[in-house]
C-alpha cells in the first residue's frame, strides 16, 4: 500500500477512535448528571410522601402527632430544595439551557418562578404545625390543607423538570456544560456548598428515616442507597 494511503487510513481510524471517546466522555457526563439531579429528586419525594403519610395516618387513626418527626421532615423539604438543590439548577440547569436554546425561555422563567414561590409554601406548612403543636382545635386540618397546596405544586414542578425542561437539555447541551452540571450534582467538592453541606442533608435525610414509622422507614433507606 503506498504509504499516503496508510497515513490517510491512520488519520480515519484515529478520527473515529477520538469521535467514539468523545460521544462517550460526553455520555457518561450527561448520565452521570442526570443520575444525580434525579436522585435528588427521589430522595426529596420520599421525604414529601413520608409527610403525607404520616399525617394522612394521624387524620384517620387519631394517633398523638409526633411533632419532631413532622418538623424533621418539613426542614428537610425547605432546606435542601433552597440550600442545596435549586441554586445548582438555577446556575448549571437553567442559565446554560437558557443560552443553548432561547426557546426554553419561557419554560424556563416558569420554574424559576416556582422555585421562589416554594419557600411560601413551605412557610405557610412551618406556621400551621405551630398552629397544630399548640392545641389549635382547627390545627390539624389546616395543615393537612397546606400539606396538599404544597405537594400539588411539588408534584408538578419535578414532573415539569422531568418530562419537559431534561429531554430539551440533553438535545441542547455541550459535553463541557454536562462535565460543569455532573461537578455541581456530583457526591464530592460540591463547587457551591461543599461536602460539609452535602453530608449535614444526608445525616438529616436518615434522622428521618430513623425516625419514621416502620414501613415508611425501610423506603426511605432504600431511596438513600443511590444517593
Amino acid at each position: 500500500m503506498h504509504f499516503g494511503a496508510k497515513v490517510r487510513l491512520i488519520l480515519v481510524a484515529w478520527t473515529i477512535r477520538m469521535s467514539s471517546e468523545s460521544l462517550h466522555s460526553e455520555a457518561a457526563a450527561r448520565n452521570a448528571a442526570l443520575t444525580r439531579l434525579r436522585d435528588e429528586h427521589r430522595a426529596l419525594a420520599r421525604v414529601i410522601e413520608a409527610l403525607e403519610t404520616v399525617t394522612a395516618q394521624i387524620a384517620e387513626t387519631g394517633l398523638e402527632p409526633d411533632f419532631p418527626l413532622l418538623a424533621s421532615m418539613i426542614y428537610y423539604i425547605d432546606a435542601v430544595p433552597e440550600k442545596l438543590h435549586h441554586p445548582k439548577e438555577d446556575r448549571f440547569l437553567f442559565g446554560v439551557l437558557r443560552q443553548r436554546n432561547s426557546e426554553a425561555a419561557p419554560l424556563i422563567a416558569r420554574l424559576e418562578r416556582e422555585h421562589q414561590r416554594s419557600p411560601q409554601l413551605v412557610a405557610e406548612l412551618e406556621r400551621t404545625l405551630v398552629h397544630w403543636q399548640g392545641g389549635a382545635s382547627d390545627g390539624l386540618d389546616a395543615f393537612a390543607l397546606a400539606l396538599s397546596r404544597f405537594c400539588e405544586f411539588s408534584w408538578g414542578h419535578m414532573r415539569t423538570e422531568e418530562t419537559a425542561l431534561l429531554p430539551l437539555a440533553e438535545q441542547c447541551l455541550t459535553n463541557d456544560d454536562w462535565l460543569a452540571m455532573a461537578d455541581a450534582f456530583g457526591a464530592n467538592g460540591d463547587p457551591l456548598f461543599g461536602g460539609v453541606r452535602r453530608n449535614e442533608f444526608d445525616r438529616l435525610y436518615h434522622r428521618i428515616a430513623n425516625l419514621a414509622p416502620r414501613k415508611l422507614k425501610l423506603g426511605l433507606l432504600r431511596s438513600s442507597s443511590s444517593l
